[in-house]
């Protein structure tokens, strides 16, 4: 049952060390890359954000990558949505 978890886990790394290395912008063919995708976007958000608190301010690098940072999250989180939707969506026509 344990290697179930460590092959998805292993899956959701490889898809982000890919995405950052080879600069993919988003990947929307499955909801794990979608998953993967918002963790990663986060993580640089929190890294802008302890630089911030380290510097206390923002340079205008940082202000346009965080302007990018959130408009790709509202993108992710429409992905995401729209991935559960249109399951649960199925499954209950299926049934209907």
């Amino acid at each position: 049952e344990q290697a179930i978890y460590v092959a998805s886990t292993a899956c959701g790394l490889q898809n982000g060390m890919c995405t950052m290395h080879l600069g993919a912008i988003c990947r929307t063919t499955h909801v794990t890359g979608i998953s993967t995708d918002i963790g990663t976007t986060y993580g640089r958000l929190l890294s802008i954000m302890i630089r911030s608190c380290c510097q206390r301010k923002l340079d205008p690098y940082d202000r346009l990558e965080w302007f990018v940072i959130t408009a790709k999250l509202r993108i992710y989180h429409s992905l995401g949505f729209g991935f559960l939707f249109g399951s649960y969506a199925g499954a209950w026509l299926s049934f209907w």
